[in-house]
């Protein structure tokens, strides 16, 4: 692999700010090259190997996220955010009741995928999670991998 922009795979992971590591660690989604996921590698392989609730491994055909897979991967995300809030809560003595009319904020890039699925939006308002979509211009400041590529030199020394 020489260039870095030829992956396999690509992972992304939600995360928020907690007092207890244990509920900082939100949703991972895996989107892997190819027609179909190996069989095994589904959610409990993932949550069985210290992966949130909520994660998922969707096949793509270049490993970048599609309209497809962002539709396969929103309700499992809108779960493992609404688990994670609930056991998150429960910690500071918040009932589960309570913890369901917490909004919460969900920051994405400006990718097309995000923003113009709009059942998977109304989906996400519906859960009281509220979308905040970066400029989609912006990923060179916010993502590190567009903020620092990696160099051939690099890529081969570690790859």
């Amino acid at each position: 692999m020489n260039d870095p922009r030829d992956v396999d795979h690509t992972l992304n992971r939600c995360g928020c700010p907690a007092p207890d590591p244990q509920d900082a660690s939100g949703p991972t989604f895996f989107l892997i090259k190819g027609a179909a996921i190996k069989t095994g590698y589904d959610t409990k392989f993932l949550q069985s190997h210290g992966a949130a609730f909520g994660s998922l491994v969707v096949a793509t055909e270049n490993a970048y996220l599609t309209d497809e897979a962002w539709k396969q991967i929103c309700p499992e995300l809108t779960r493992g955010i609404r688990f994670n809030i609930r056991r998150a809560a429960s910690r500071i003595g918040i009932t589960q009741e309570e913890a369901d009319q917490l909004w919460v904020v969900l920051a994405l890039d400006g990718f097309k995928s995000h923003t113009k699925n709009f059942r998977e939006l109304i989906d996400f308002a519906e859960n009281r999670i509220s979308v905040l979509c970066e400029d989609r211009d912006s990923s060179h400041v916010n993502q590190a991998f567009d903020k620092y590529v990696v160099s051939d030199s690099l890529l081969n020394k570690y790859m």
